[in-house]
């Protein structure tokens, strides 16, 4: 069996994510503003749900801002995940596939290394179709030269109940 062809990907903060985020702060604040102009008075539930608001989207800019921007690799045997030409063993999962980007979950060999990535075909769009290639091809991450027993252990706790 043939595995694809390697590829590294830069990725790093994605825009659509940012838009993502910008939809849910703009429709939340605009349920918000309709059920306070819908009450008759300001009450307790109005201030906690503004609150509420407030640190979802202010958690959700902040983990957007300290997305770590680096390559994803597939040497043909193994997918790392580089950041500061630091690489680390993953295995990518695709979460969401919308043909110009992905939403793509990297499992890491580690319990600290478990991140999710948007990669945008307008990244690098001309090692984007050997990316989807590397990520669809038959030859899967269970192949991979890393500690089975690692992987192993992440796979049977998903796998129980």
């Amino acid at each position: 069996m043939h595995s694809a062809p390697a590829v590294s990907y830069p990725m790093g903060r994605s825009r659509f994510h940012a838009l993502v985020i910008l939809f849910f702060a703009v429709s939340g604040a605009l349920v918000i503003l309709l059920w306070v102009a819908s009450s008759d008075r300001l009450q307790w539930p109005h201030a906690a749900a503004v609150l509420l608001w407030l640190l979802g989207i202010s958690t959700a800019l902040w983990r957007w801002s300290c997305m770590p921007a680096g390559l994803l690799i597939w040497d043909a045997q193994a997918w790392y995940w580089t950041v500061d030409d630091q690489p680390s063993v993953v295995r990518p999962e695709v979460a969401l596939d919308f043909q110009s980007w992905m939403l793509l979950r990297l499992r890491g060999s580690t319990a600290w290394l478990d991140l999710w990535v948007w990669p945008a075909r307008r990244d690098a769009p001309l090692q984007w179709q050997a990316l989807r290639r590397a990520l669809f091809c038959r030859y899967r991450a269970s192949n991979q030269a890393i500690d089975p027993g690692v992987m192993a252990d992440a796979d049977r706790q998903r796998a129980s109940p």
